[in-house]
C-alpha cells in the first residue's frame, strides 16, 4: 500500500513534521512510531531522528520526521526548519520564541494544553494560521498512559494521509517489542 502525499509538500519534496517536548513525555518514541507508520506501513520514504541534551527527563526534545514520495530519496538528515505540523507536548515549552519558528504559512500547531484555541493563538503571539489544542496531559492520566499517545492521534488527525489503522499497528508493535 502506496498512500499520496498531500499537494502542499516543501520545495525538496517533504512533509515535514516537528514535536518539541521534554524529556520524558515520549516524543522521541512517538517520532518512531509516525516514521515506522508511514515508510513500513504506507510505503513512502521518510525518516527520523531526535536532538535532545543530556537525555533526562525534563531537558528539551525534539523529533523530526519527514516523509516523501517512495520514488524519492531522504538524502537529509538535518532537522525540519519549515514543517507543516509542529506539535508541542508540554505548555512550559510556550513563550520561547523557536517553538514555533520555521511554521509554514499553511502549517498547524498542536499544543498540549487545556487553554482553547484562541488562547493559545494568542499566546503563541500568532497572528493566524491553525492552532489545535488537545489535553494529552489529562488523556494520558485518565488511560494511565503517556501524553505521547494523545499528542500522536492529533498529529495523525491533522495529517490526515497518515492512516490511524496503520499507527495503531506500529504502536502495538513497538510495543509488543518492550
Amino acid at each position: 500500500m502506496v498512500v499520496a502525499l498531500p499537494k502542499n509538500l516543501d520545495e525538496d519534496g517533504f512533509y515535514g513534521i516537528r514535536l518539541e517536548s521534554i524529556g520524558g513525555l515520549g516524543a522521541h518514541l512517538a517520532g518512531q512510531i509516525l516514521a515506522e507508520a508511514g515508510v513500513l506501513g504506507l510505503g513512502l520514504n521518510g525518516s527520523h531522528f531526535s536532538s535532545y541534551g543530556s537525555e533526562k527527563k525534563g531537558t528539551p526534545v525534539k523529533s523530526y520526521i519527514r516523509f516523501c514520495s517512495p520514488d524519492q530519496a531522504v538524502r537529509t538528515n538535518s532537522p525540519v526548519e519549515r514543517p507543516h505540523v509542529i506539535a508541542v507536548f508540554h505548555e512550559a515549552l510556550i513563550g520561547r520564541e523557536k517553538v514555533v519558528q520555521g511554521l509554514r504559512q499553511d502549517g498547524v500547531i498542536i499544543v498540549n494544553s487545556v487553554a482553547s484555541p484562541r488562547e493559545m493563538m494568542e499566546r503563541l503571539g500568532l497572528p493566524g494560521g491553525n492552532v489545535g489544542v488537545v489535553d494529552a496531559s489529562g488523556i494520558a492520566v485518565a488511560e494511565k498512559s503517556r501524553p505521547n499517545m494523545a499528542m500522536l492521534g492529533a498529529v495523525i488527525r491533522v495529517a490526515s494521509f497518515l492512516d490511524p489503522e496503520v499507527v495503531k499497528a506500529s504502536v502495538r508493535r513497538t510495543f509488543e517489542h518492550h
